[in-house]
């Protein structure tokens, strides 16, 4: 999938011409349905396995921990979001990663989450809790205490 005009032009610096923007809204939504997909920790967790090669649906449910209809289920889902192919070997069937754009987003990502972090004292985004608020204070509701 590529946005055109949105993404890039393979250099991963942004594109100097925007399509329209109704073609535009229809890409970011497709590929906000692509990370929602990849947001699922269950289906993160078999994205992972099949990251390293082709698995059949009972060692990525035993990899997992996920069971075995569990995995068919996300692997459907995950095939119409073409992030994951199906080749049939004899009776069974092989999992992997769709193509490299899919493995390099999934190996950044994971490198990305794996390096010490960077930013205020306390460690994290500005500081506090990975993926929390600057400073690690959890915003109060208004007229809490």
């Amino acid at each position: 999938m590529r946005l055109a005009g949105c993404i890039g032009n393979g250099n991963r610096e942004p594109a100097a011409n925007m399509t329209s923007t109704a073609q535009t809204q229809d890409q970011l939504a497709a590929l906000a349905g692509v990370f929602h997909l990849m947001g699922d920790p269950s289906r993160l967790s078999i994205l992972m396995t099949v990251l390293t090669g082709p698995r059949p649906v009972g060692e990525i449910a035993a990899e997992t921990g996920l069971s075995p209809s569990l995995v068919s289920h996300h692997l459907r889902l995950l095939r119409g979001g073409r992030l994951v192919r199906a080749d049939r070997r004899g009776k069974q069937v092989f999992y992997a990663i769709d193509d490299a754009h899919i493995s390099s987003v999934l190996m950044d990502m994971a490198e990305h989450v794996a390096e010490p972090a960077s930013g205020g004292p306390q460690g994290g985004p500005q500081g506090g809790h990975p993926g929390g608020p600057p400073g690690g204070q959890v915003p109060r509701k208004r007229g809490s205490a």
